[in-house]
């Protein structure tokens, strides 16, 4: 799993965000961490951007859903935070 968050900034291409910025999750660190089923993007308190994908990592149906749900957005931002913490620089990763 890949952690992006925007603590270093976005380039000025869309969707880009600076190397220093990525964290990758080993599974075998991901034990005791609820992750929310749909990937996605904490906007900010209240909204998020979800991504739907099909098991091999297509985009299915709406592709993304913009949802407005302070509880939804608190759930997602706890759980990619208990994730940020034990995931470990990109650069420093290597597959299980």
């Amino acid at each position: 799993m890949t952690l992006l968050a925007g603590r270093g900034g976005r380039d000025n291409r869309p969707g880009r965000v600076h190397a220093t910025a990525a964290r990758s999750l080993p599974r075998s660190q991901a034990h005791g961490l609820l992750l929310p089923a749909l990937d996605g993007w904490v906007v900010d308190r209240e909204t998020l951007i979800l991504h739907h994908f099909s098991g091999d990592g297509q985009w299915t149906g709406e592709r993304m859903e913009v949802r407005h749900d302070p509880a939804l957005a608190e759930q997602y931002a706890t759980a990619y935070e208990a994730a940020w913490e034990k995931a470990i620089y990109h650069a420093e990763y290597r597959p299980d």
